[in-house]
């Protein structure tokens, strides 16, 4: 299994060239199957050139991002998310597990992943993990996974476990 941790340096990814320095290591890590950047800190301009480095990774199964957005504003957080979930979906990637948890991401967050989890890329999920994100009432996930339990290709979750831990 390829696997790639970024995980408790504290690196704050504010720029295009912060961004890079991630990318350049996902680029060099081909077949990549776990992405591990909890603890860190990333920002929106950093995300570009990560999220151009995702797109090649279609064996990407493992996306482990809990506490990334530490310092970030909450307007901040859904664009981020929308550009990486993008990145994973045009890799042609099958996650099974995406954690975002102990994200302060709230509920203005949530259109971030919910493209993400109505399509292909999250058709193979198994564990969705978002604890301490602030949810609250008004961004429960029931009130927002309805894309993903309709959407065709995610038929398949009334017949496979899906962990899914708020």
């Amino acid at each position: 299994m390829r696997f790639l941790t970024f995980a408790g340096l504290q690196l704050k990814m504010d720029n295009v060239y912060d961004g890079e320095k991630i990318a350049e290591k996902i680029r060099e890590c081909p077949g990549l199957e776990v992405l591990e950047m909890r603890g860190n800190t990333l920002g929106v301009d950093a995300t570009a050139p990560i999220a151009e480095a995702l797109e090649s990774q279609y064996n990407l199964k493992r996306a482990l991002w809990s506490d990334l957005f530490t310092g970030r504003f909450k307007e901040e957080i859904p664009r981020t998310l929308k550009t990486l979930c993008d990145a994973m979906t045009l890799s042609g990637a099958r996650l099974t597990e995406l954690d975002l948890s102990d994200n302060a991401i709230g509920p203005m967050a949530v259109p971030g992943i919910k493209d993400f989890l109505a399509g292909e890329a999250a058709f193979a999920l198994q564990t969705l993990k978002l604890n301490n994100c602030g949810l609250g009432i008004a961004g429960t996930v029931s009130d927002h996974m309805e894309a993903f339990c309709w959407f065709p290709y995610n038929m398949s979750i009334l017949y496979r476990p899906l962990l899914i831990a708020c």
